[in-house]
């Protein structure tokens, strides 16, 4: 278990930051956080070379997540637009028969039913989304996990051979 999942103490916080000789050191500034950034570049190619598809895959589908919510307000709209049009028309009987009758709902039907294929697809792009980032998590931990031990055994070989 890890500081960060709740395991540890502090209820899910990250434990104090200390310094050389074990006494508290206050929050990271700004500037030590954004320092850390310079690590990401290296990151994003490593994760690169784990799996090209899996990493533009992943990058493909937060693409569409993210217009998700743009194209649901768009059809929205049109339902709104839809059903201010159809109450400045007159009603073409008291009845809901007399309005299905007339044909005048088929383009309100429509239109939810496509707001409900938006929301179905929704989901399938964030389930896929959590599937190929887990995916893709596994396997760079493997990678680095076999260069590290590649890594070490060229340091065990070199150390052996200069004795």
């Amino acid at each position: 278990m890890s500081f960060r999942d709740g395991g540890g103490r502090g209820g899910g916080r990250l434990p104090p930051r200390v310094g050389d000789n074990g006494t508290p050191l206050g929050p990271s500034t700004f500037a030590e956080r954004m320092a850390t950034l310079r690590h990401l570049g290296r990151l994003v190619a490593q994760i690169w070379r784990t799996s090209r598809f899996l990493t533009i895959a992943s990058i493909g589908l937060r693409v569409l997540r993210a217009v998700q919510p743009v194209i649901a307000l768009y059809i929205a709209k049109l339902i709104i637009d839809e059903v201010v049009l159809q109450t400045s028309l007159p009603a073409p009987g008291p009845d809901l028969g007399d309005w299905f009758e007339a044909g005048r709902l088929n383009r309100v039907i429509g239109y939810l039913a496509l707001e409900f294929a938006v929301v179905v697809v929704t989901d399938l792009i964030n389930r896929a989304v959590s599937l190929a980032d887990s995916i893709l998590g596994e396997l760079h931990s493997n990678q680095v996990s076999v260069e590290l031990m590649q890594h070490a055994a060229e340091l065990d070989l070199r150390h052996f051979e200069s004795s």
